[in-house]
């Protein structure tokens, strides 16, 4: 009730919506679209890493199964948020899109059919966090598109970006 009460005494108040998110996630589970929401409020007014967290977490556990068709719309939707010039929602969508891709085989023989459209919400993740310079958790995504597939050169490109801001090139 509290958490409720400081997001509509401060509705852009990123930490407002984490504790809401947080306290609706206990109450009615995880996969409730209350928390879902909250998260991702949480994430579009202070994209840092414990509400990325919280949105992946609300949407991996929340969804089920995981959907490459629903990761690539979500995908689209961030996106537009960036041709908004809307980073912080930008950074919201390609989160929720990365928990729905499937996880990578654990077995590293296996193909990973999901590695290049993985890697690309990594890298777009990353261009959108270095537009709020939020440097350090651009370099992360940015070395993450990387790990993700080695021959996607926009992921270098965007790892590049991150690490002169961060200054660790």
């Amino acid at each position: 009730q509290d958490a409720r009460v400081a997001t509509e005494l401060r509705p852009s108040w990123g930490r407002a919506w984490a504790r809401f998110g947080a306290a609706a996630g206990h109450v009615s589970g995880a996969s409730s679209e209350q928390t879902r929401e909250a998260w991702f409020r949480a994430v579009t007014h202070d994209p840092n890493e414990a509400h990325m967290e919280g949105l992946f977490e609300a949407h991996r556990s929340g969804s089920g199964s995981s959907s490459p068709d629903r990761a690539h719309e979500r995908k689209e939707k961030g996106n537009e948020a960036t041709r908004a010039q809307e980073w912080s929602a930008a950074v919201a969508h390609y989160t929720v899109a990365l928990a729905m891709v499937p996880p990578p085989p654990s077995d590293p023989r296996k193909k990973d059919d999901s590695a290049l459209l993985r890697s690309i919400l990594h890298g777009n993740r990353c261009s959108a966090l270095s537009r709020v310079k939020a440097w350090g958790l651009a370099e992360h995504d940015g070395k993450k598109a990387v790990e993700h597939k080695d021959d996607y050169g926009k992921a270098y490109l965007r790892l590049g970006v991150a690490q002169l801001g961060c200054g660790s090139y």
